[in-house]
């Protein structure tokens, strides 16, 4: 969900789409979410200033992921139970999880 400044917020929902609580929020606009389970996932978009971002989220904390050498934003990501991967239109790149 974004609002109309650009903000991003992660909103999770266990009713069925009921009752939707938020569970964290990004300054970044984001452009694709995929979980390995309930609390791992991976954001992607544009910043700020429209370069790549990534972020993980573990147990409702969104954490920025330092990106070297991706000159372009990530467009989508899909994950496994053990890893999640990201795709751009120049990019492909993994992001392991823990089990």
């Amino acid at each position: 969900m974004t609002d109309t400044a650009g903000n991003s917020s992660i909103l999770r929902t266990k009713t069925f789409g009921r009752i939707w609580k938020k569970v964290s929020s990004s300054n970044n606009a984001v452009t694709a979410m995929s979980c390995a389970s309930v609390n791992a996932c991976v954001v992607v978009g544009t910043n700020k200033k429209s370069g790549p971002w990534l972020e993980t989220l573990r147990n409702g904390v969104l954490v920025v992921n330092k990106l070297n050498y991706v000159t372009t934003p990530f467009n989508d990501v899909a994950c496994l139970p053990t890893k999640c991967v990201v795709v751009g239109n120049t990019n492909v790149a993994t992001v392991p999880f823990s089990s």
